[in-house]
């Protein structure tokens, strides 16, 4: 199992956890969606490859911010564990802040496109590559010729 590629999501909602299944699993995502907010703990004990957890806003027995804590209070949390609240409704600043002091690294409205979706993912999971990449580019100056009509026009 790819490290990089496994996501586990909690919700209670079917719906919501089927969207997101089916929209990571095309996009090349190993995804497990059948984990509670109990069984967490020992989910990640078994599956140190996960690189994303997804845990929905809107827990019956605990709050997301509780349930982020609670795992990593335990040290069960992977290395470089990445960790989205879904959220079903528009979070004002109190909650955004609560959501952070807890250890997400982002949202993702429960009502996202599947393009959104995987492009969130993709940023989160991935950023350090991209970052990296970057600074492997060096510039370049190519010497190029673009004919308007009867004029011919020379630039870099």
């Amino acid at each position: 199992m790819d490290r990089k590629r496994h996501v586990i999501i909690v919700s209670e909602n079917p719906y919501y956890r089927a969207v997101f299944r089916e929209t990571l699993v095309d996009a090349g995502f190993s995804v497990d969606d059948q984990v509670t907010a109990p069984g967490l703990e020992e989910r990640l004990r078994l599956a140190q490859a996960t690189s994303l957890l997804l845990l929905d806003g809107d827990l019956t027995d605990t709050t997301a911010p509780q349930l982020l804590r609670q795992i990593y209070q335990s040290g069960v949390a992977p290395p470089n564990l990445r960790t989205v609240c879904l959220v079903d409704r528009n979070v004002n600043s109190y909650g955004l802040g609560e959501l952070k002091d807890a250890g997400f690294s982002g949202i993702i409205p429960l009502n996202a496109t599947p393009e959104l979706i995987v492009f969130r993912v993709n940023d989160l999971i991935f950023s350090v590559e991209v970052k990296q990449w970057r600074n492997l580019r060096a510039p370049v100056s190519i010497t190029s010729e673009v004919r308007l009509g009867n004029v011919l026009v020379n630039g870099l």
